[in-house]
């Protein structure tokens, strides 16, 4: 994506992670069931509740540094996230 964006050009591509498109992507289109449902920037349409609405998943959001936006998507109905490592 750095190459592409480095390009300087208009480029349409099919991004299934948010934090890669809000990463990369200028604006950005939300298909639902084969309908747009929402246009514009990553910023400003990636919110809690659009997520929620849309992805049905809650998610934080959060801002670092360089003001690049991140989301942490949460577990649902009080699932522990399974830990990587040794299991007992």
């Amino acid at each position: 994506m750095d190459i592409v964006s480095s390009l300087e050009m208009t480029v349409i591509s099919a991004v299934h992670d948010l934090n890669i498109a809000a990463m990369y992507c200028d604006k950005i289109f939300v298909v639902k069931n084969g309908t747009i449902i929402a246009y514009g920037a990553p910023e400003t349409i990636l919110t809690k509740q659009f997520i929620k609405e849309v992805y049905e998943v809650d998610a934080e959001l959060f801002w670092d540094r360089d003001r690049q936006l991140h989301i942490l998507y949460q577990p649902q109905n009080g699932r522990k996230r399974k830990r990587m490592g040794k299991s007992k």
